[in-house]
């Protein structure tokens, strides 16, 4: 991406950001699911560990970040 200011562009990438955050929520849920059905906090805390991790990893970063 080279022009900061194509919203087609733009829209395309917030919406895969967007995505990839769902993805890295539904990790947490699936963790959630599990010490709701009695599963023990090391099994579900690994899933929380590792969604917070992906929500790190893949926040948005450059130019697109700080634009609103």
């Amino acid at each position: 991406m080279r022009d900061a200011a194509d919203s087609d562009a733009l829209a395309r990438w917030r919406g895969g950001s967007l995505v990839t955050f769902v993805f890295c929520e539904t990790v947490a849920l699936f963790g959630f699911a599990l010490r709701f059905l009695g599963a023990p906090l090391r099994d579900a805390g690994a899933f929380y560990v590792i969604a917070a991790a992906l929500l790190v990893f893949w926040a948005p970063r450059g130019e697109f970040a700080r634009q609103t």
